[in-house]
C-alpha cells in the first residue's frame, strides 16, 4: 500500500504564504473562523455570484463564515499549488454532488468540512481525499445513531456513554464516504473501520481506503480518509 505523508497547516498563519505540495503528500489545512473573519471579509470578492447567494441564505453569521471560508481558502490555496490566480479556480460539482476543482491542466484532489468554529480543507495530487470535523454535541443519542453503523462498531459504542468514542467513529465514517464521493447516499452499515485504520466493506473485503484521526480535543473530532494503491 502506498503511504501518504500528511502535512497539517494552519490557515490563519500560512494560507497567504507559498505552500508546497508534493506527490505522495496530503495537506490538511485547519482554520478557526473566529480568527479568520476579517480575512474572509477581505477576500469575499473571490466568491461567485451563486456562492454569495448561498452564503446569504444562511441566517446565522457563523454559518455564513464557515461556508465562505471553505470556498475562499480553497481558491487561495489551490491557486498557489496550481500557480494560478485564485479567482480563476473553478469549483464545480460532479454527478455524485461532490465539489471538485475543475482544472484541465492538472488534477488536484480536495475536500472541505466545517463545524462549530473550525474549517478543514484537504488537498492531494496523489489521493482522492475526504475530511470531516464535528463539534461534539452531548445531547446526541449515540446509542440510537450508532445502530446505523456496522455491527462491529455499534457493539463497541452502544451502552458506553462515550461521546469521544462515538465521534471518532462518526468522523472516520463521514470522511470515508466523502472521499468515495457518496456522502450520505452510502449506508453506514455497509462498511466498517478496522483497528488497523483501513476501511473494510461489510463482507470483510478491503475498500482501498484508509482513515487517519487528526486533531482530537474535548469539543471536536477530526478525521481524514484517502484512497491508497494496493500492492
Amino acid at each position: 500500500m502506498n503511504k501518504a505523508e500528511i502535512i497539517i497547516n494552519d490557515i490563519c498563519t500560512s494560507a497567504l504564504a507559498e505552500p508546497v505540495l508534493r506527490e505522495g503528500q496530503i495537506a490538511v489545512w485547519q482554520g478557526d473562523i473566529e480568527c479568520l473573519a476579517s480575512t474572509i471579509a477581505e477576500f469575499s470578492s473571490l466568491l461567485t455570484d451563486d456562492e454569495r447567494s448561498r452564503r446569504d441564505r444562511f441566517v446565522r453569521t457563523e454559518d455564513q463564515l464557515r461556508f465562505a471560508c471553505g470556498r475562499i481558502f480553497t481558491r487561495i490555496i489551490a491557486g498557489k499549488y496550481l500557480s494560478l490566480p485564485p479567482e480563476s479556480i473553478n469549483i464545480s460539482v460532479g454527478a455524485d454532488n461532490k465539489p471538485f476543482i475543475d482544472c484541465p491542466a492538472r488534477k488536484l484532489f480536495h475536500n472541505v468540512s466545517h463545524s462549530g468554529r473550525f474549517v478543514l480543507i484537504a488537498f492531494s495530487w496523489s489521493f482522492p481525499v475526504g475530511v470531516d470535523v464535528e463539534q461534539v454535541n452531548h445531547r446526541t443519542d449515540i446509542d440510537g445513531v450508532c445502530r446505523m453503523f456496522h455491527s462491529s462498531e455499534s457493539a463497541v459504542i452502544e451502552g458506553s456513554g462515550d461521546f469521544a468514542l462515538f465521534y471518532r467513529y462518526w468522523t472516520a465514517k463521514e470522511a470515508f464516504v466523502k472521499a468515495v464521493g457518496r456522502g450520505l447516499l452510502m449506508d453506514f452499515n455497509s462498511f466498517f473501520i478496522g483497528e488497523d485504520g483501513l476501511v473494510y466493506l461489510s463482507d470483510g473485503s478491503p475498500s482501498g481506503y484508509s482513515v487517519v484521526r487528526l486533531r482530537d480535543c474535548e469539543d471536536y473530532a477530526e478525521a481524514l480518509s484517502f484512497k491508497y494503491n494496493r500492492e
